[in-house]
């Protein structure tokens, strides 16, 4: 309802990290497809949803929030 359409993805930054989210890390993604090969199996996913994941989604304002 916000107009938030799209996310960053962000790691915690350790040595826990998984490699794949590494790569991730700081990379705009849509809400509607996610970030592929990010869950198990090579699926599209989002920050968090593979087991034990402590990775985060920053919202990426719209443009025209900048007007307000």
């Amino acid at each position: 309802k916000a107009g938030v359409t799209e996310f960053i993805w962000r790691t915690v930054g350790d040595q826990r990290v998984r490699e794949r989210h590494q790569q991730l890390n700081g990379q705009k993604f849509s809400w509607i497809d996610g970030a592929p090969n990010a869950g198990f199996y090579h699926t599209n996913s989002f920050p968090g949803q593979a087991g034990q994941c402590r990775c985060v989604a920053q919202p990426v304002a719209p443009d025209w929030w900048e007007k307000l």
